[in-house]
């Protein structure tokens, strides 16, 4: 058997034993469920990773009959879970790229040793595509046109930083337009302040929050954060994927989002980014939540293409 039928025979057991689990609660009329279940389950169809079950991070990680049925999974925390009608509510389908940028890019010494999600964020970090993408576009469409276009041979005095050209944006207000200084977009640094870089990072917490209409809590819920960035009281909250997925589960970035919103902190904004690496192209999408305190209130802001071109 070759590495793809061993995958396909893994998902398989993945939508068997999922189907066993509804069987089971549909049986008992009670559809909150434990891992030990879960483990009971797994263990009869000899699947090693139970934990693995209850991850389904798109949609086609769900059973065709749940499809059918439009049932899904929510988690409530201390290995508990619960199936609930409102897949097209707790998926969301990305949105065409609103923009494209082919993105000069030297690679650097430890890049190409793997391609993880922490990796790849690492370099659009080093990069500094994560703040023009969350930044820089707030610069009016002419000066942005004129920035990207300006050649060397044009370019203004700039700041040097270790040999390479600087860039420096002068950021009043969230809401106020952004200017720049000079004509280079290598490296990013603000007037007003230095954007925060928090690394990927695991916590636990209770959420409690509306989806289609009913009262969910989620008691010690595990959230797991790839990254954050906070600059002037904005929060982003980053979410990264390799491949070319269609859609996510809600979950991923709301429950980080809840979380700092139920902190207590004052922000001015709390911005989720979903971050997807494919060969030589980094996606990225931009949401918030209209009604904090519903899952299913989520709002697309922007999204960027940033095509890695080697130099």
């Amino acid at each position: 058997m070759n590495q793809e039928d061993k995958k396909q025979e893994r998902i398989n057991k993945k939508y068997l034993i999922l189907e066993e689990l509804l069987r089971k609660c549909q049986e008992r009329n009670e559809f909150i469920f434990h891992n030990d279940l879960v483990k009971e389950i797994c263990r009869e169809y000899h699947f090693g990773n139970p934990f693995d079950v209850t991850k389904l991070d798109s949609k086609d990680k769900l059973p065709r009959s749940f499809l059918e049925q439009d049932i899904c999974l929510l988690h409530l925390g201390k290995g508990r879970h619960r199936f609930v009608h409102g897949i097209d509510k707790l998926y969301y389908t990305f949105e065409p790229m609103q923009d494209s940028i082919e993105w000069k890019y030297r690679k650097r010494l430890l890049d190409d040793i793997n391609r993880s999600e922490s990796k790849i964020l690492s370099i659009a970090n080093h990069q500094r595509i994560l703040h023009h993408f969350l930044f820089f576009n707030k610069i009016p469409a002419p000066q942005r046109k004129f920035i990207l276009q300006h050649n060397e041979s044009q370019m203004l005095p700039m700041k040097s930083m270790f040999g390479h050209n600087v860039i420096e944006f002068g950021y009043m207000d969230l809401d106020e337009e952004l200017y720049c200084k000079s004509c280079r977009y290598s490296y990013v640094t603000f007037l007003n302040g230095t954007a925060k870089i928090y690394f990927p990072h695991r916590t636990k917490t209770s959420l409690e929050y509306c989806f289609n209409g009913e009262t969910i809590n989620a008691i010690n819920q595990q959230i797991e954060i790839d990254l954050a960035i906070e600059y002037n009281g904005t929060v982003c909250i980053f979410e990264a994927k390799n491949g070319t997925p269609k859609d996510f589960n809600i979950c991923q970035i709301y429950h980080p989002f809840l979380y700092y919103y139920n902190s207590g902190l004052i922000f001015r904004q709390i911005i989720c980014v979903y971050f997807v690496y494919n060969k030589n192209s980094l996606k990225l999408w931009a949401y918030t939540f209209d009604k904090p305190k519903c899952l299913d209130s989520i709002k697309p802001l922007k999204s960027c293409e940033y095509i890695l071109k080697w130099y």
